[in-house]
């Protein structure tokens, strides 16, 4: 499946949402105890970074308000 960088975005989002939910509540030891929680927040930030490595550089240039670099470093 190809995607556009529109629907790239909308993953970024919503994977985004779904590391916050799943964090949320959540304290640095939970991170050290719960195998499940990490590897889903893990997972989250892998979808988040293989889609903005796809984002074509024009898109990229018409958000600089997302820290582009960072996030694919």
């Amino acid at each position: 499946m190809v995607l556009d960088d529109s629907e790239r975005l909308r993953h970024m989002l919503a994977w985004s949402q779904s590391a916050i939910r799943l964090a949320t509540g959540n304290t640095r030891d939970d991170l050290e105890t719960n195998e499940m929680l990490v590897l889903a927040l893990i997972r989250c930030i892998e979808v988040v970074g293989e889609a903005a490595a796809r984002m074509t550089q024009s898109r990229q240039a018409s958000l600089p308000q997302i820290p582009w670099g960072v996030s694919l470093a």
